[in-house]
């Protein structure tokens, strides 16, 4: 899970705290770079893929929908 807020980090990281499984990561997503959706699944994911991918960015749906080129994952959901 991606995160750019820390307080709502914060959250995550009491939520999650018994899920290592679960990669979190306090960050601000963008379409290209490191924190992409492919650089972030790169360092967090042993398959450079995600198993579920939801995006609620506040205006880039679009453009970083459009950016992935992540293995297909098994659930996806879009606030647009």
């Amino acid at each position: 899970m991606v995160e750019a807020d820390p307080a709502k980090f914060a959250d995550l990281q009491r939520n999650y705290r018994n899920h290592p499984q679960v990669a979190l990561v306090n960050a601000i997503v963008v379409a290209k770079g490191e924190n992409s959706m492919q650089g972030i699944a790169a360092v967090y994911s042993s398959t450079g893929g995600v198993n579920v991918l939801s995006i609620d960015v506040d205006g880039l749906d679009f453009e970083l929908l459009s950016s992935v080129t992540l293995p297909t994952p098994q659930s996806s959901t879009f606030e647009i």
